[in-house]
């Protein structure tokens, strides 16, 4: 994969975020909090980012703060998961900030230079030492954070360390507290108090839903035209495919539209989007595409995601089948599984 440059940031902006992580880091307190122990910090445009300390299960050490309403629906997903959750889905569709401690080997070229460029060398062995902070955006590869992230970052790089410093002074904070009850942490150089913490309960509403334009007129009498075969289903369903592509600016990971037969498995459709397409669009267009191609209306769209059988639901009425959502849709999940043993094999 070809690497784009990172967005132009000041180096003397970054030296900010440097001596903010390193703060954070000799503070460690990934030693006392919990990722679920999650304080708010509101951006100069009103944004609010929802920070969680990572470490305390000793994988990953450092901070994430996830963005807006998408991240706060994030992390409801995550609070809420349990073995059936697709763990890489929830991956690719995050939208945060992370700041990772790590080795310098974990970096690539451009952070080393970075970090170098400002003077920075750890102690000969020392673990953990060096920060790699990535931007996560949803489909897309976790990137550098352009100039206005870094600038955020800064300011709430100390803010989020005089948090986790009351914290640890008042172990019970959110001992009477609800489960989306979060502190807004003021935006101050003066040391936390609980008279100056103010607790929100958050909420983020759900995305409006983006149906699939219908038809034509010209179209649909084609598709009226075509006989519909009774008891015969189709899968329809998408997901993130593993390796990414850089063909323009930022890395991304495509998604993969599937159409397939109900009887017996074959493929009928699979296209490649972008981040930026509207998915729901495109797998509607593919739909229509396909049963031109099979000469045949369905009697049953099977689709697993919700939001999609709402979104197929007057599409699929034109072409007068029903929409099935379905706990699991065997032949995607054998193509799924075939294309990404595929990629790791190469």
């Amino acid at each position: 994969m070809s690497q784009p440059q990172p967005p132009p940031v000041p180096l003397e902006l970054w030296r900010e975020v440097l001596e903010g992580a390193l703060a954070l880091r000799r503070l460690a307190p990934w030693k006392w909090m919990h990722d679920s122990d999650q304080a708010v910090f509101v951006d100069a445009t009103g944004l609010p980012w929802f920070a969680s300390i990572l470490g305390a299960a000793r994988q990953v050490y450092g901070l994430a703060l996830y963005r807006g309403d998408a991240g706060w629906r994030l992390v409801q997903r995550l609070h809420a998961s349990d073995e059936s959750t697709d763990m890489a889905e929830i991956g690719h569709e995050q939208d945060a900030l992370t700041l990772w401690f790590g080795g310098k080997n974990e970096l690539d070229e451009n952070q080393r230079a970075r970090w170098q460029g400002l003077g920075y060398a750890p102690r000969r062995g020392e673990r953990h030492a060096w920060p790699d902070i990535r931007s996560h955006r949803p489909g897309w590869f976790p990137w550098h954070p352009d100039e206005s992230e870094v600038r955020m970052l800064a300011v709430a790089l100390p803010i989020i360390r005089r948090f986790c410093e009351f914290l640890r002074d008042h172990p019970d904070a959110f001992a009477d507290r609800g489960p989306v009850e979060l502190p807004v942490v003021p935006v101050t150089d003066a040391p936390l108090t609980s008279e100056s913490l103010e607790w929100r309960h958050w909420s983020a509403p759900a995305p409006a839903p983006r149906p699939v334009r219908l038809v034509d007129e010209v179209l649909l009498a084609r598709l009226e035209a075509l006989p519909q075969a009774a008891k015969f289903e189709i899968e329809v369903d998408w997901f993130y495919t593993s390796e990414p592509v850089a063909d323009a600016g930022r890395p991304y990971f495509p998604r993969a539209i599937v159409i397939i037969r109900g009887d017996g498995g074959y493929c009928q459709s699979m296209d490649l989007v972008t981040p930026a397409d509207v998915i729901e669009q495109k797998l509607g267009d593919a739909l229509v595409k396909a049963v031109l191609q099979l000469g045949a209306r369905p009697e049953r769209v099977a689709v697993r995601r919700a939001e999609l059988a709402s979104a197929l639901a007057p599409l699929a009425g034109q072409l007068g089948c029903a929409v099935r959502q379905a706990t699991r849709l065997r032949y995607v999940e054998e193509l799924q599984a075939s294309l990404a043993g595929f990629i790791r094999g190469r």
